[in-house]
């Protein structure tokens, strides 16, 4: 029962990519609580402020969408 060591080398890659699924859904999933989140707030605050119904759901994606914007400006080096 002599293995060539091919089918070694595919479990592995199948690993690998099994591995690689399950974290960037994790990443997805955590990334879009987040947005979520950071939506809801901005959301409450603009409705505080006085803000229109229809104005404040509008306000809290550019929000959420500036501050990465904003993180990657600073970035040092």
């Amino acid at each position: 029962m002599a293995s060539s060591g091919h089918g070694s080398a595919l479990e592995l890659s199948s690993d690998a990519a099994a591995i690689v699924r399950v974290v960037t859904i994790i990443m997805g999933t955590v990334v879009g609580l987040t947005f979520m989140f950071g939506f809801g707030n901005v959301l409450n605050l603009a409705l505080r402020l006085g803000k229109p119904v229809w104005v404040a759901p509008l306000v809290a994606p550019a929000v959420d969408c500036s501050v990465p914007g904003l993180m990657e400006t600073f970035k040092p080096g």
